[in-house]
């Protein structure tokens, strides 16, 4: 059994009557392909250091059982996502990549890792789709797709908070560090991605000169963008 199955089992059996283990058992039996959905976490996963196992185990279990409305459960795919950029780290080459341990009522970055000897810190963010694009998604209304032409003010936003709070949490630790940040646009189709692409350099640019930071664009198939690329 995976590390992955494993977690999913414990939490079903700790939480049998939750909306969303009905859901995904319901969802299988229907499309039984769907059991696989989890396939790029459970990749990564699976390149963790034993002790960082451990922890996530603990963290995606707390998460698990967070409720945000529309959003479900996007607490524990969130923590999942740390995975992703445990994956990221290994593959670029750094060393003695772990995650960290949460301290009560003290913030700590999410992984910490050695580049050239040097301890370094990685804070990893996901940023979803927009509650405007919850609502049409729940609804049969008609809209002008127009509105994915470019990413907007509150998009840009959005961005700014979430590197800003990353940053502080690693300038916290050490000077040294790495954001890394899962983005799920709006327009999942990413038919106007360049243009994305175009904005967001020319924004990291001028408002986050000197952090190092990545950019995940989904999940299954994804676009990777990297502002101060720390090389190993």
């Amino acid at each position: 059994m995976t590390f992955l199955s494993e977690l999913i089992k414990s939490i079903e059996d700790e939480n049998p009557d939750d909306w969303w283990i009905n859901s995904r058992k319901e969802s299988i039996k229907l499309f039984p392909e769907l059991e696989n959905e989890l396939n790029v976490h459970e990749k990564a996963l699976e390149v963790m250091d034993n002790d960082s196992k451990k922890i996530m185990f603990e963290k995606a279990k707390l998460a698990f059982s967070s409720n945000h409305n529309s959003r479900g459960k996007h607490q524990f795919f969130d923590t999942l996502n740390e995975a992703l950029a445990y994956e990221y780290l290994i593959n670029t080459g750094f060393h003695n990549v772990h995650l960290l341990q949460e301290v009560k009522k003290h913030k700590m970055p999410d992984i910490k890792f050695t580049c050239n000897g040097i301890d370094y810190f990685c804070e990893v963010k996901t940023i979803g789709a927009s509650d405007n694009e919850l609502k049409l998604q729940q609804t049969s209304e008609v809209f002008n797709s127009s509105i994915y032409k470019e990413l907007n003010e509150n998009f840009f936003n959005k961005l700014q908070n979430t590197i800003s709070i990353a940053s502080d949490q690693i300038s916290k630790h050490s000077e040294n560090g790495i954001i890394y940040i899962i983005i799920n646009f709006d327009d999942f189709t990413l038919t106007h991605y360049e243009t994305y692409q175009e904005q967001i350099s020319k924004y990291l640019t001028k408002t986050f000169p000197s952090l190092s930071i990545t950019l995940r664009i989904g999940i299954d198939k994804h676009y990777q963008m990297s502002h101060n690329n720390l090389n190993a």
